[in-house]
């Protein structure tokens, strides 16, 4: 087998919890190599380019693909539904009581900031 044609082999984490025979028994399974198994150096596609050259490039591209108006409206309805839940969980009965300062402010405009910055991480990971 060549570099770029080589296999993995993947055990789930249950194959080994259940005996041979049983309807819970897994099997191991090959899966072929595709770019993200192959090493770093091996799906390299400008090699001539500084590393934060394409860093900046790569960055830059997230940046657009997430700043698209579909995506962007997608990402700010999950950020205000999840922003709002969490701060109602979490900072609500100080709200309520009257007892907000500066700090649970900060803490609720976090609220929003956190899911807003994973539902484009999962965006990117998705598009990957």
């Amino acid at each position: 087998m060549t570099r770029g044609s080589a296999r993995r082999i993947h055990k789930p984490w249950f194959a080994g919890s259940a005996s041979p025979g049983s309807p819970l028994a897994v099997k191991l399974f090959v899966v072929p190599a595709t770019s993200h198994t192959r090493s770093r150096s091996a799906r390299s596609s400008a090699p001539d380019q500084a590393p934060a050259v394409r860093r900046g490039t790569v960055i830059r591209e997230a940046c657009a693909f997430c700043a698209q108006r579909r995506n962007l409206s997608r990402t700010i309805r999950i950020a205000l539904v999840v922003g709002i839940v969490l701060t109602l969980i979490n900072q609500g009965s100080v709200i309520a009581a009257g007892h907000a300062t500066a700090a649970t402010w900060v803490r609720c405009a976090l609220n929003f900031v956190v899911p807003f910055l994973v539902s484009n991480a999962g965006l990117l990971s998705a598009r990957r």
